[in-house]
């Protein structure tokens, strides 16, 4: 799985990695985000193609670990 994929990478590169997560599900979503920001990783949801978009365009700000917004989903 992409999870256990990532979780192979040392944790102080992980602050490098920014990860969209597109599903039109909220709840498996918001389960994806919050996984990935608990492992160290940058996260933003998206529910679809054109909003994944928008986000990339947009700079849409990440979660970071403590739930904040934080860094530009365009690194």
């Amino acid at each position: 799985m992409i999870l256990k994929a990532l979780d192979e990478k040392p944790e102080s590169q992980r602050s490098r990695w920014r990860i969209l997560v597109v599903d039109d599900e909220p709840d498996i979503r918001l389960l994806l985000e919050e996984s990935l920001v608990q492992g160290g990783y940058d996260a933003v949801g998206a529910s679809d193609g054109g909003e994944a978009i928008d986000a990339l365009e947009s700079g849409r700000r990440c979660r970071d670990a403590e739930g904040n917004a934080g860094q530009s989903a365009s690194r």
